[in-house]
């Protein structure tokens, strides 16, 4: 399970019927006031970088819900640093529905950006005939990604003024 709480576990509300739950949180007027102050709170961050499974990292960055709670003095505390997060408490602490607050976690932590990529390299000198490597100089390896932060911060900022609706 991850921090956001979803899981691929049956059980619970059908995924339609919870996506909608989901989409009426974001399209509410709690919803909406707080994905303005959202848009506000990473465009005026200094450091453009988002970073997962934490509120805060020991280092001082910031998950999305992090850089709302720094900028807005919200306590994090006992909302689940390691790991599993208290969602009813994150959705109170921010006053926003807690499928919002999952939603908003699954984004940051999982959804958007991959913490590793693939890329090809050329190897030199001889290569094995036979499997692995059947010959081939090219394998794909598997790397860290050193833009994750900074895509994370430019997909949540993208999804969050996707969602705002213009107001009449």
């Amino acid at each position: 399970m991850s921090r956001s709480g979803y899981s691929d576990d049956e059980g619970g509300m059908p995924l339609g019927l919870y996506r909608a739950v989901v989409q009426r949180a974001i399209d509410g007027g709690r919803g909406q006031k707080f994905l303005h102050e959202l848009l506000a709170v990473l465009d005026g961050m200094e450091d453009k970088r988002l970073y997962p499974n934490s509120f805060i990292t020991p280092e001082g960055g910031f998950c999305t819900l992090g850089a709302m709670a720094q900028a807005k003095a919200i306590d994090t505390e006992r909302l689940g640093e390691k790991g599993w997060a208290d969602i009813e408490l994150t959705g109170k602490r921010f006053n926003i529905a807690e499928c919002l607050a999952a939603e908003i976690m699954y984004l940051n932590d999982e959804y958007f950006v991959k913490e590793f990529i693939w890329e090809k390299v050329t190897i030199c000198g001889p290569m094995r005939v036979n499997y692995p490597d059947w010959g081939r100089h090219v394998k794909e390896i598997k790397v860290k990604n050193d833009n994750a932060e900074t895509e994370r911060w430019q997909k949540m900022r993208e999804w969050v003024l996707g969602n705002i609706k213009e107001t009449k």
